[in-house]
């Protein structure tokens, strides 16, 4: 065994091309992704979910208005005995935005 006054060279863990090292907020073994990005990837998937579900909601609770509104101008309808005549539906197609159909109940 020699002894010579220089200490073994070390080669660095970091080459000219290796960026693997050069974010050590993203390595693998480091405590941000360990902890933190899981808790902020469940936070984000929570907020997507209760947007997502919001959305569905908003729609249901605005298909259900329009049905109530609808059913209103018919129930109106059919107590005042009004006549239905082409501009009194196109007048009701501007005031409410839907379209009626009259039909006879004996099919004439």
């Amino acid at each position: 065994m020699t002894v010579s006054g220089t200490a073994p060279r070390v080669e660095s863990a970091r080459r000219s091309g290796d960026t693997s090292c050069m974010f050590g907020f993203f390595r693998h073994d480091s405590l941000t992704a360990r902890l933190v990005l899981p808790v902020v990837g469940l936070l984000l998937a929570g907020v997507l979910l209760n947007v997502a579900f919001s959305a569905w909601l908003a729609t249901r609770r605005a298909a259900a208005a329009a049905r109530e509104q609808q059913a209103r101008v018919a129930a109106a309808l059919a107590e005042k005995r009004v006549a239905l005549s082409p501009a009194v539906l196109d007048a009701l197609h501007a005031l409410t935005g839907s379209h009626f159909v009259v039909w006879d109940a004996t099919g004439a």
